[in-house]
């Protein structure tokens, strides 16, 4: 049965058809909206709370101002809210006053291993697609991918992504076509995309040959559109989904000193503080996304997304509290952290089994704890890195902002307990989803977005870490669990 959720913020109203028992703060950020969820949708922070206005939700109770925690409410009959954040300022929706009547904005996020797509209409509704990069089959990250196109594979990697891109659009959009489409992702995935050698970003010095934003044909490209635009990257070592999550959450404006690390393939991560914006990433590879490890999946309905201790054992969640058929980076975050507490892993790795079954089907096995040991140590090495570089410790944060669906469900005391992120109080991780998917979107939608996104990618500078012997010494360090 469907409602209609009205939602107020900043002087402007959405009206959203939610089914029943959907979780309010997935309807939000479905439809565009950043609610902010540091806790992991436990319930615990309440930062994610609205004010409710009219009707009810299921699971929750107004309190005394009207609040409710939009992670635990779900649909129960037609209702009304306004959002806040913690700081009592609006969210803004999506401009789309450069919208004719009848056409649509889009954006599309390529990632290495997941392809994520978003249409905006002129009501300011908004839908979204994701499905696996099909250019898994040529290997897991962006050197095998290198090393295809370097072997004449690049016209079937290009014909591969475009094609998957062209066919969510489609589905999105129902034929009609789109004002403007913009694109963003790492430089080898944008070059890819674009039909241009990555080769020259395989080895030293490491160059693109896209320089800032890129004007295409869409329908050279198989996308209802002439005005297709490739978001502008910093280098390549940092790309444009990068660039369009610093300005999805308004990093190049905070005050502070803020991390912010993009929980994909290439652990793309950037420090600001008052000296400016610094940036690199490091290869995690594709853990992080619910690929290379046995049991291991994306955040769809049946995976295990928690794991919590409980007496005599432990106790499961899955996504739509569906039967468990794999298991998502927030469930596996839980179930290392539940196995080094009960001494079934210990500090360096070693697994007394072979497997530690969360399920019959649904397993960590002892070659996952090894693929995750590694990617976690390239991300918190990297981290590590940049606060080194600006002369700040972890102590220095005032907050860690997770970017990527694989981080929105992360639970920030397993995050901290397996060594993922920098050692720091978990009131100051906060987990905003998709954030290079929504920049993008806004960009496709607004040109002062996109003029805004193209100064913010002259604005960041690169901290090379390849052959960095600080990085080296770090990561051998990180390998091991506790010591970050």
């Amino acid at each position: 049965m469907a409602f209609e959720i009205e939602i107020s913020t900043a002087g402007k109203t959405a009206k959203i058809t939610a089914e029943k028992g959907e979780k309010l703060i997935d309807i939000l950020s479905r439809n565009g909206f950043s609610v902010p969820a540091a806790c992991g949708g436990r319930g615990v922070c309440g930062k994610c709370a609205v004010r409710l206005l009219e009707g009810g939700f299921d699971g929750v109770t107004p309190d005394g101002d009207g609040l409710i925690k939009s992670c635990r409410a779900t649909v129960r009959e037609n209702a009304r809210a306004e959002i806040k954040n913690e700081n009592g300022e609006g969210l803004t929706l999506i401009e789309t006053e450069n919208l004719p009547e009848g056409r649509f904005a889009a954006a599309v996020d390529i990632g290495t291993t997941t392809l994520a797509a978003a249409v905006l209409t002129e009501n300011g509704d908004v839908k979204k697609r994701s499905r696996l990069n099909p250019q898994s089959s040529y290997g897991a990250d962006v050197i095998s991918r290198i090393t295809a196109c370097e072997n004449g594979g690049l016209a079937d990697l290009q014909s591969l992504v475009s094609k998957a891109v062209g066919e969510m659009l489609t589905e999105l959009s129902e034929g009609r076509k789109f004002e403007c489409v913009t694109v963003c992702g790492n430089a080898v995935m944008l070059h890819i995309f674009a039909g241009i050698s990555p080769v020259s970003m395989g080895s030293a010095p490491f160059e693109t040959k896209i320089d800032g934003a890129l004007e295409l044909d869409g329908e050279k490209y198989g996308i209802n559109t002439k005005k297709l635009i490739l978001l502008p990257g910093v280098s390549a070592f940092v790309g444009s989904d990068t660039v369009a999550g610093i300005y999805a959450v308004g990093l190049y404006k905070s005050q502070g000193n803020i991390l912010f690390i993009d929980m994909g393939t290439n652990a793309e991560t950037v420090l600001k503080t008052e000296n400016g914006i610094i940036c690199s990433s490091a290869a995690a590879g594709p853990a992080l996304e619910g690929a290379g490890t046995e049991c291991g999946t994306g955040g769809v309905n049946g995976a295990v997304c928690r794991v919590e201790k409980r007496a005599g054992g432990f106790e499961i969640s899955t996504i739509g509290d569906e039967k468990a058929d794999g298991i998502c980076l927030s469930g596996l975050l839980d179930a290392v952290a539940l196995m080094l507490e009960n001494g079934v892993v210990d500090s360096s790795g070693f697994m007394k089994n072979d497997r530690f079954y969360l399920t019959d089907g649904v397993y960590v096995s002892a070659g996952d704890i090894r693929q995750f040991q590694l990617t976690k140590s390239a991300l918190v090495s990297c981290s590590q890195c940049l606060l080194e570089q600006a002369e700040k410790t972890a102590a220095d944060l005032d907050e860690i902002i997770l970017s990527g669906g694989a981080g929105f469900y992360l639970n920030p005391a397993s995050a901290l307990k397996t060594g993922l992120l920098p050692d720091v109080d978990t009131g100051v991780i906060r987990s905003c989803g998709n954030t290079a998917l929504e920049g993008a979107l806004r960009c496709a939608a607004s040109q002062n977005a996109l003029e805004e996104v193209k100064k913010i990618a002259h604005l960041c500078k690169t901290v090379d870490l390849a052959g960095s012997a600080s990085f080296a010494g770090k990561f051998i360090e990180n390998m091991a669990f506790g010591n970050n």
